[in-house]
């Protein structure tokens, strides 16, 4: 029994130490650069046969290549994409940040920048209200799209087959007594998200937890991101969470021109 717990705590912290190993193969696949078992082995900090397994799982996915005669490894093109599009959202981390800040000063409230992941709203960057009470989140959280207002921002830009097809693999569960589990509801209100440019979260994920989100477009106009607005009901009345869209609205356009996107272009759902 400890010597499986053990080796379950091995494998997590060599997956972990890979995290950086992988972006440093996005950085380099073009440049060709390979690397024998025993490299790899020391730069994550693992045994040459741990290293040798995940490596073997990594060439069965396409994340990694072997060369047969030299039986050195390089990046493959599924761990190249993957590169791809940690930079993608690591440029859009930096370029948001000081504009979460803005908000955040000027709502007095938690702003987040959030992104689609598997059916799931991912917190890529936040900033904390300066309020003493006040919602508490962590970066790398994540939650059901359906029941948040940074979810719905995001789900409302997607093809109506890849909507449809989330929504078959996830059931609408309830979070709170608000939240939407309807798929016909849940439907009509991405068409108002769409109508109005932002989206809103009554409680739906949280008891007595208020959030307004608006979508962050890149030079394509496809939806990339959110930023949203969130804190306690008792100082977010459904009257004041309206008036702020007008300023998360406002911080989603200047994101959105930082990233390329004009305006003239239209917005393009996938």
């Amino acid at each position: 029994m400890n010597r499986q717990l053990k080796h379950t705590v091995d494998i997590r912290t060599v997956f972990h130490r890979l995290e950086d190993r992988i972006g440093v193969y996005g950085r380099r696949t073009c440049s060709g650069s390979e690397a024998s078992l025993s490299e790899i082995a020391r730069e994550i900090d693992a045994n040459k046969s741990t290293t040798r397994r995940i490596l073997k799982a990594m060439v069965a996915t396409g994340f990694v290549i072997q060369d047969p005669v030299q039986r050195t490894y390089r990046p493959g093109l599924v761990l190249f994409e993957l590169g791809q599009v940690v930079a993608e959202q690591m440029e859009i981390r930096k370029a948001a940040h000081p504009i979460l800040k803005m908000l955040s000063e000027v709502t007095e409230e938690t702003v987040h920048l959030s992104v689609l992941d598997n059916g799931e709203v991912f917190c890529l960057d936040k900033v904390d209200s300066p309020q003493p009470i006040r919602l508490v989140s962590k970066i790398g959280a994540r939650g059901p799209a359906y029941a948040t207002g940074s979810g719905k921002a995001l789900l409302a830009y997607l093809d109506d087959e890849s909507l449809q097809q989330l929504l078959k693999s996830r059931p609408l569960e309830s979070r709170t007594e608000r939240t939407i589990t309807d798929v016909a509801r849940l439907m009509e209100e991405l068409e108002t998200v769409r109508e109005r440019g932002y989206a809103l979260d009554d409680g739906e994920s949280q008891e007595q937890v208020r959030c307004v989100a608006a979508p962050v477009h890149d030079y394509t106009g496809r939806v990339i991101a959110s930023i949203s607005v969130t804190g306690p009901e008792a100082r977010l009345p459904l009257e004041r969470l309206r008036s702020l869209s007008t300023h998360v609205k406002a911080a989603a356009e200047e994101l959105s021109r930082r990233l390329g996107f004009g305006g003239r272009e239209k917005a393009v759902r996938e």
